[in-house]
């Protein structure tokens, strides 16, 4: 991350999820869950319908992801951002949101005094990490 003091905590996370479309320059389909520990995952995910009952036990081909998260039949919604940090490296990456910062901090004022369909926003200015909290009241 940009601004990795931010994130000290993460470390101890059993899981994170991730919306890449805000900060990692994806589409907004593109999503991520990132766990310690496989197993857990495998359990909270597992199916285990006939329909998705693994007929072989060769490893490679018995593996499923299905298994590994709880998607099922829809797209692999992460492989974009795996893709897109392989092609532009997590350097690439950090210095595109270190040249986003500024924006952040100039908007987040802005917002905050903001008048939208006679709402007026309400919430947190900039908060150092990118990522101003705003709300409608």
């Amino acid at each position: 991350m940009a601004v990795p003091e931010l994130f000290e905590g993460l470390r101890f996370a059993d899981s994170v999820s991730l919306d890449a479309h805000k900060w990692l320059y994806q589409t907004a389909d593109c999503g991520c869950l990132l766990y310690r520990d496989p197993g857990a995952a495998r359990t909270a995910f597992s199916q285990n319908a006939d329909y998705v009952r693994v007929m072989t036990e060769d490893p490679v081909e018995a593996f499923t992801f299905f298994a590994e998260s709880v998607e099922l039949t829809r797209r692999f919604r992460a492989l974009k951002l795996w893709m897109s940090l392989q092609y532009h490296g997590r350097r690439a990456f950090q210095q595109s949101i270190w040249r986003d910062l500024p924006t952040c901090a100039r908007l987040s004022p802005r917002l905050k005094t903001a008048d939208v369909e006679g709402d007026r926003y309400d919430g947190d200015t900039d908060r150092g990490d990118g990522n101003p909290v705003h709300r409608l009241p």
